[in-house]
C-alpha cells in the first residue's frame, strides 16, 4: 500500500536516529501517531468545538496541546494529541496573522504533525528577528531543512549563521543541542568522526558560563568518538574547567532567592507552550527549572570525567 504524504514526511524525519539520545518531539512516532497520520490524509477534520473557533487563539491552542504533550512519556501519541487541537483552526498560508506569536504557534502545530509545507511557511516568516520568537523559529527551521527536506549543506550554513545571530541566554534551555547532534551523527555515518568531535567542541566552547545547557549531553552520547579523537585531552581539560565554574554557579544559585518580578515565565515574556518545549514544567519558574537542570548536569559531567 502506498504511503500517504504525511507518512512519507514522517519517514524522512525518522531516517537518521540519534546516537544514544532519546529523539525529541519531532521524531516520536507511536502506533497511535501512525494511525492519526493516516487519518489526517483521508478524513475531513472534525471540529471539536464550533464556538471555540472565534474565541481560541493559535497561542491558546498551542498551550493546550503542549500541556498534554509534556506529560506524555516520550511524547506518545504526539500526532494524535496535537491534531485533536488543530481541528479547531485552519492553516491559511495566504492570510497569515500579523501577530508573530500566532504565526509561531501555527508553525509549532504544523511541525509537530509533520506538515512540512505549513511549518516551513510560518517559521520562515519569523527568521528576521533576534528575539526568542526568531530563535525558536530558527531551531525548528534547522530541523526541517536538515531532517525533512534533506538539504544538509543549507542546514549547516544556517547552523553557522545561528552562532553569529543568537547569543545563548539562560532563557534558551537546550542550546543548539539537537541541531549539533544531527550533524555529528551524519559525520559519524560518513566515517568522519573527527568532524563530529570538532563540531561538538565548537558548540561546548560557545556555551555561556551563566547557565547549564542540554548541549553538554553530547559528551556522553559521543564518548567513544571523543575518546578516540586527537581532541580528547583538550576536551577533558575544558570540561574540567567548565565543571568547576558550573559548581560555583550552583553554590551561588543555592544562596539566592528567586526574584519573581524578574522571571520571564511569570512576566509572560513568551507563551506557556514555549517553556514546555524548553523542558520547563507547568507552573515552574525559569530559575527553578535551571536549578534542576544544573544539579543533574553537574552529576553527569562528574561521571563523564570519571569514566
Amino acid at each position: 500500500m502506498a504511503q500517504t504524504m504525511a507518512q512519507t514526511m514522517a519517514t524522512k524525519f525518522l531516517m537518521r536516529p540519534l546516537i544514544g539520545i532519546m529523539a525529541t518531539a519531532l521524531f516520536s512516532l507511536s502506533a497511535g501517531a501512525q494511525e492519526a497520520l493516516s487519518k489526517a490524509d483521508t478524513e475531513k477534520p472534525v471540529t471539536l468545538c464550533e464556538a471555540c473557533i472565534d474565541v481560541m487563539t493559535a497561542t491558546q491552542i498551542a498551550n493546550a496541546f503542549w500541556d498534554e504533550l509534556a506529560v506524555q512519556p516520550d511524547y506518545d501519541n504526539q500526532v494524535e494529541i496535537v491534531s485533536k487541537y488543530l481541528n479547531l483552526i485552519t492553516f491559511d498560508l495566504k492570510n497569515m496573522p500579523e501577530s508573530r506569536l500566532e504565526r509561531l504557534a501555527l508553525g509549532e502545530g504544523a511541525y509537530l504533525t509533520f506538515q512540512v509545507q505549513e511549518a516551513n511557511a510560518y517559521f520562515s516568516s519569523l527568521l528576521e528577528g533576534n528575539d526568542l520568537i526568531s530563535a525558536h523559529a530558527w531551531e525548528r527551521m534547522l530541523q526541517i531543512t536538515n531532517r525533512a527536506l534533506g538539504e544538509n549543506e543549507k542546514a549547516l550554513e544556517m547552523l553557522n549563521q545561528h552562532y553569529g545571530k543568537f547569543a545563548l541566554t539562560d532563557k534558551i534551555y537546550r542550546g543548539r543541542y539537537q541541531q549539533v547532534s544531527n550533524f555529528a551523527y551524519q559525520y559519524v555515518q560518513d566515517k568522519e568522526p573527527e568532524k563530529a568531535v570538532a563540531l561538538i567542541e565548537k558548540e561546548l566552547r560557545a556555551l555561556p558560563e551563566n547557565a547549564p545547557y542540554s548541549s553538554y549531553a553530547l559528551l556522553p552520547s559521543y564518548k567513544k568518538f571523543i575518546d578516540a579523537s586527537s581532541r580528547k585531552d583538550a576536551l577533558h581539560m575544558f570540561v574540567q574547567k567548565r565543571l568547576s565554574k558550573l559548581q560555583k554557579l550552583n553554590r551561588k544559585w543555592e544562596k539566592e532567592k528567586d526574584i519573581a518580578g524578574h522571571d520571564p515565565i511569570l512576566n509572560g515574556e513568551m507563551p506557556d507552550w514555549y517553556w514546555r518545549t524548553q523542558s520547563v514544567k507547568k507552573d515552574e519558574s525559569l530559575r527553578a527549572a535551571r536549578k534542576r537542570q544544573l544539579t543533574k548536569l553537574i552529576g553527569n559531567l562528574e561521571t563523564w570525567l570519571g569514566n
